[in-house]
């Protein structure tokens, strides 16, 4: 395996010979992810069932774990799939939710998929038709809103984020 550099344009022509990091550089840190990527069917996944049945591999206890903030057996607790694309970036998202039932649990032990949200596993919103539920000037209000922010959050890096002074 030999790291590339990413290109564009290589990207394009040849997708099949890049490989996605998000699951062992992002995911494992995440608690809740919002996917809305494009994604083709050549192109890499952001997540794979595989991927889903590590991220939900119990961590070790921590002992800053209180009774009023238990410690929870995995990170990953969510994902909200904006794509709504059916078996794609999300390989095991593999049915949209509706705005009258807009949750499900995915067990990634059983890789099945529960309507309800309780038990274990990783809760799943997918609603496909998502957009279609705000006014367009509700939309355009919150892309006004959040245009300005946009260049400093591409460039936002985590690292000079602190914690209790201490650097992330």
């Amino acid at each position: 395996y030999q790291r590339r550099v990413y290109d564009p344009i290589e990207y394009d022509k040849h997708p099949e010979l890049y490989t996605s990091r998000f699951n062992n550089d992002i995911a494992p840190y995440a608690t809740c992810v919002i996917n809305g990527i494009y994604w083709e069917q050549n192109t890499p996944r952001l997540l794979s069932r595989q991927d889903a049945q590590k991220l939900l591999t119990p961590v070790q206890p921590s002992p800053a774990a209180t009774e009023g903030c238990p410690e929870l057996p995995h990170k990953l607790v969510a994902i909200c799939d904006i794509s709504a694309d059916t078996e794609g970036s999300i390989e095991f998202m593999t049915e949209c939710t509706t705005i009258d039932s807009p949750f499900c649990m995915y067990d990634a032990d059983q890789h099945i998929i529960h309507d309800s949200v309780e038990g274990l596993g990783i809760l799943m919103c997918s609603i496909d038709n998502l957009p279609a539920q705000l006014p367009i000037e509700s939309t355009e209000c919150f892309g006004d809103m959040l245009f300005p922010y946009i260049e400093e959050m591409v460039f936002n890096h985590a690292a000079s984020i602190q914690t209790h002074g201490e650097p992330v």
